[in-house]
């Protein structure tokens, strides 16, 4: 007597592409285990997402730097390089004082990180990461 297997049952695909359920998932206000905004969310969904290997609030060690320098949004891993991101909410870099702030800042940690692999520090603002797609296509943007 021979075993017959049952025919396979063929199960569809959920409807929607993979990449709109994804997108679709509720926040869950954290990235990588940390506290994280809806912004820096989207931006490390956007890192998972593709793949790239990152860390999130990131801490800097440097003397004489005040506390508020000593950490950085994201740190994204490019081959020998490292590539800041800082996700800028409209509350708290909007006025052109604080926008100077941030690049004095900018300057003093691209001067200290430079000679350990650090790339350029790339601010991206709140429009352009208001949403699981916007994010995606600046980090893809980012890294390409």
């Amino acid at each position: 007597m021979t075993f017959q297997y049952p025919d396979p049952v063929l199960v569809p695909p959920p409807e929607g592409d993979p990449i709109r359920i994804q997108i679709e998932e509720p926040l869950t206000g954290f990235v990588q285990g940390k506290e994280a905004s809806d912004l820096e969310e989207n931006v490390g969904w956007a890192h998972e997402f593709l793949g790239i290997q990152f860390f999130f609030k990131y801490n800097v060690s440097l003397l004489g730097l005040q506390d508020s320098f000593k950490e950085i949004d994201f740190v994204g891993i490019v081959g020998p390089w490292y590539q800041p991101i800082e996700v800028d909410g409209d509350i708290g870099h909007i006025t052109e004082a604080q926008q100077g702030a941030d690049e004095l800042r900018d300057a003093l940690l691209e001067s200290e990180l430079f000679v350990f692999g650090f790339r350029q520090i790339i601010r991206l603002p709140e429009r352009d990461v208001d949403s699981r797609e916007k994010a995606l296509e600046q980090i893809r943007e980012i890294y390409s």
